[in-house]
């Protein structure tokens, strides 16, 4: 791994296709962070150090890849040996610039809250965001909603689900989803103002997922 001092942590990867498993060079990874900005060699191999031990999340992007987020586990050794696979595709417009800033933002308490409303959803052909409060984690992929069920709170239509798949719904059929974090004040809900929402006041701080069908 990279040579560092005893109290840095040290992280060394390999990125490739997921579906050829070829490795590929010129990913660019950065941290919003930490000033990590590197591309990864001929080699699809890519190094990096930290002066301290803390989570990080970085995100990759190639063109002709969709973008990925990805947060680097962390163990006992200070160190991180990782694989990160990207699939091939195109990130819509509003996904680029806003949804994968929108993860590291939520990761680092920038963020309390996130709409996305039927016009951004449409314009979503896939989202994972991994909002770093819990082990948590929504993906909206060819326009079904599912969820991880780590995630402590999540509502649909205003009542709580448990189940692993939120709902087969398509992206048509959904209103809003509200992607809240952790200590964020319920009564700031657009949903408590949109039509059968009602209270939130229920729910305490978060974090919560809500997601509204349409009516």
């Amino acid at each position: 791994l990279v040579n560092v001092r005893e109290d840095w942590i040290g992280i060394r990867g390999v990125v490739g296709d997921d579906s050829t498993m070829d490795v590929l060079k010129g990913v660019t990874i950065k941290s919003m962070k930490h000033t990590i900005h590197i591309v990864t060699d001929s080699q699809g191999r890519f190094e990096f150090s930290l002066p301290r031990r803390e989570r990080t999340s970085l995100t990759l992007s190639r063109d002709g890849y969709l973008t990925k987020p990805f947060v680097v586990p962390l163990d006992s050794t200070n160190s991180a040996d990782v694989v990160v696979l990207m699939r091939r595709g195109t990130d819509p417009i509003f996904m680029k610039q806003a949804l994968v800033d929108l993860e590291h933002r939520m990761a680092w308490g920038g963020i309390g809250m996130f709409v996305l409303d039927q016009n951004k959803l449409a314009a979503t052909g896939e989202l994972y965001l991994d909002a770093a409060i819990g082990r948590s984690g929504m993906l909206v992929r060819k326009g079904i909603v599912f969820r991880f069920p780590e995630f402590p709170g999540v509502f649909l239509d205003g009542q709580p689900s448990t189940s692993l798949v939120l709902g087969t719904l398509k992206v048509a059929d959904i209103e809003l989803v509200e992607v809240w974090a952790k200590d964020s004040d319920p009564t700031r809900s657009l949903a408590s103002r949109w039509p059968g929402g009602g209270s939130r006041s229920q729910r305490g701080g978060g974090p919560w997922i809500a997601v509204w069908r349409k009516r």
